[in-house]
């Protein structure tokens, strides 16, 4: 979150450097070469994926498990979801919603295809 924060006030940092003199333009360029050391040191990190199912007693399916519990920062990830259900379907549809840092999205889909998102 840091991190982030810091990329967001880095332009202005950098404006109101430039107006100060010509050293200030190294200092800008010093801060930005250690914002960029940050945000490498996150490459590698890793989150862990935690989730619930938001459905109540009168949804027909209900899912059990998600795997997997992590996920390293920088590398694709798949996740794969399983449960039940307590009548035959044909069809239908989902919604996920992310959360994680200043993300908050919501994807949804149809239950009988497969269905991979960009984040």
């Amino acid at each position: 979150m840091k991190s982030i924060a810091t990329l967001a006030l880095l332009p202005l940092l950098a404006q109101s450097t430039l107006l100060r003199g010509s050293g200030a333009i190294n200092e800008a360029q010093l801060f930005k070469d250690q914002v960029a050391a940050e945000l490498d040191n996150l490459k590698g990190g890793s989150l862990s994926i935690t989730w619930s199912d938001c459905g109540d007693a009168d949804t027909h399916g209900k899912v059990e498990s998600l795997t997997p519990d992590t996920m390293t920062l920088g590398e694709k990830t798949t996740i794969t979801g399983n449960g039940n259900i307590d009548e035959a379907i044909t069809g239908g549809t989902f919604s996920i919603h992310l959360s994680a840092f200043m993300v908050s999205e919501t994807y949804t889909g149809d239950i009988c295809e497969a269905k991979t998102f960009d984040m």
